[in-house]
């Protein structure tokens, strides 16, 4: 049996970087803490700094494990805060979105065009076997493409006097997706927004992972419209700039063949003109060669970086793989409701690519499934019995690297367990979503004894 496919190798791996995230956790919340003590912020910031460094004190520090007879540890699955810039979460995130986009894409290597009630429609697998269609429908091809979108911004005013464009950015590209000439040319896709900070200010810009009609040129013809489109979607009504520049049309002519002086007169010199759109390609002796090959490292890697924006937390530096502290506190409150991710076209409601469990309880049953691998008593389908379960912080839990990753205890982690009294794994899971049910309005008492027992980890 492989490494990649051993279980037991696995669920190490996978306990292992549960207890290194926990401790970046930890960091974090003691470096936020270190900084808010030097920074002046108003009461709303304040409590969403609050409510985040409990969140993210709080996640995991109810993980449930297993030893057996031979003083054998396993990770089985943990209590987390759903945080979007906590680091186990969007771990457990990405984990999710790769195993679902990736079934998803093997099962919809083409669409089907069909005819609904009059109306031709692009329909999923999953979408096709639940209508009944007025025709067989034929299969179509498309391309993937990776859309990068930015308005123009200031470091005093923002989009047009609105520092926080998170809303008004979101409503643009709404839009711009209701032209006749997008929908013919894009069968669906998803979008997420995302923010760095720049010598502008804020740089609040759209990640968008697109299903591309397959034709011709599509990718150059799509990049025109949205070139055109959203160049007048976008104007800046304190922009300066009334022509297009000589750099800014060599650009725009670099990165699109067709494109021609013609071009240009339906293109706003004021709004957004910086348009990021890639296919998907591979290296073939230095030069860049299309690929559409669903099992290609390329392809994989390109899907992920494209809908990245599910588990990178806001303020996160790619470079240093750390969170940017003051941008993360400014934007906090300011992100707080508002719709920042979305499928749309023939993606919208397809319920596989939902991300979301109906309840803790729900999740908890799902982190189960690997972990069922392990061992099952072929008699009963039961998990083997002659465990003990016991729930503990994973800050506690170490892992021997020169052993194949063999989990450990530490001394601290020996006396802090809590142990259950069940006979197996799917009993376990039980009490453990019950004590998860009992301790939501009990977190503040919960917090208080965890932080007086618990040593940082920081060094």
């Amino acid at each position: 049996m492989t490494e990649q496919s051993d279980p037991k190798t696995r669920n190490r791996k996978r306990s292992k970087s549960l207890s290194l995230l926990k401790m970046k956790n930890n960091r974090l919340y003691t470096d936020m803490m270190s900084y808010c003590k030097n920074t002046n912020m108003n009461d709303a910031t304040l409590k969403e700094v609050e409510t985040f460094r409990s969140n993210i004190f709080a996640c995991a520090n109810m993980s449930l494990y297993s030893e057996d007879s031979v003083k054998q540890f396993t990770y089985i699955s943990s209590n987390t805060c759903k945080n979007k810039c906590c680091f186990i979460c969007n771990w457990n995130r990405e984990k999710r979105v790769r195993s679902k986009y990736l079934s998803w894409f093997k099962d919809n290597q083409q669409l089907n065009q069909v005819s609904v009630n009059g109306k031709s429609k692009i329909l999923t697998a999953d979408q096709l076997s639940k209508i009944k269609a007025n025709d067989p429908g034929i299969k179509v091809n498309y391309d993937l493409m990776h859309l990068t979108l930015t308005v123009p911004h200031y470091l005093e005013s923002g989009f047009n006097g609105d520092k926080y464009y998170y809303s008004r950015i979101v409503e643009l590209f709404n839009f711009m997706r209701k032209d006749k000439v997008w929908l013919s040319m894009v069968y669906g896709g998803e979008f997420g927004v995302e923010t760095t900070m720049s010598k502008n200010g804020l740089n609040i810009h759209i990640h968008a992972l697109l299903l591309v009609r397959n034709q011709q040129q599509s990718r150059n013809k799509l990049h025109r419209f949205i070139l055109k489109k959203w160049s007048h979607l976008t104007i800046a009504k304190n922009s300066t700039r009334q022509l297009l520049t000589m750099p800014a049309i060599e650009k725009m002519f670099e990165s699109n063949s067709i494109l021609t002086y013609h071009d240009l007169i339906d293109i706003e010199p004021r709004g957004g003109t910086i348009i990021g759109l890639e296919t998907i390609y591979s290296y073939v002796n230095g030069e860049k060669v299309r690929t559409n090959d669903w099992n290609s490292v390329e392809l994989i890697k390109a899907i992920m970086e494209a809908i990245s924006y599910h588990f990178e937390p806001h303020a996160f530096n790619k470079k240093d793989k750390t969170i940017d502290i003051p941008l993360l506190i400014e934007i906090l409150p300011k992100v707080k409701n508002k719709i920042l991710y979305r499928k749309f076209g023939c993606l919208h409601k397809e319920e596989r690519l939902n991300l979301n469990y109906k309840n803790e309880a729900a999740k908890l049953q799902a982190e189960l499934a690997e972990f069922q691998e392990m061992q099952v008593d072929e008699s009963t389908g039961e998990l083997t019995t002659g465990k003990e379960y016991f729930i503990l912080n994973p800050s506690h839990v170490c892992h021997d690297e020169q052993n194949d990753n063999k989990i450990f205890l530490s001394k601290k982690g020996r006396k802090m367990r809590k142990f259950m009294h069940v006979n197996c794994t799917t009993d376990a899971v039980k009490v453990m979503s019950s004590m998860v049910l009992k301790s939501h309005g009990k977190r503040s008492n919960y917090l208080t004894s965890e932080k007086n027992e618990m040593e940082l980890h920081v060094n």
